[in-house]
């Protein structure tokens, strides 16, 4: 399928927002929800890039931002949360290396 520049950035958005594939199939209503499933999960699709940069652009700034407050501000609950951040950060990576979820 072929998709908009404005419907790339919304699948971008809803990729910062961490809403899941599922969720995006009923608030955009494609017309064709299996092909979009499909697209959305192959990598290298436009879909899956704009989904994809979403979801890494709000990780990353989430993370820097709490690496900010701890080493900035010497925040110790920024530092933990940071700390648990990273390792779901890797849990959820060896996930989706190994399951693709």
């Amino acid at each position: 399928m072929t998709y908009s520049d404005e419907y790339l950035a919304q699948i971008k958005g809803f990729g910062v927002l961490g809403f899941s594939i599922e969720s995006i199939i009923c608030m955009l209503n494609p017309k064709n929800p299996d092909q979009f499933k499909i697209d959305i999960t192959t990598p290298g699709t436009e879909v899956y890039k704009a989904y994809f940069t979403g979801k890494s652009t709000a990780r990353y700034s989430m993370d820097k931002n709490l690496f900010d407050q701890a080493t900035k501000e010497h925040s110790l609950i920024a530092n933990e949360q940071m700390e648990k951040r990273m390792y779901i950060n890797k849990i959820n990576d060896a996930l989706n290396d190994k399951f693709g979820l």
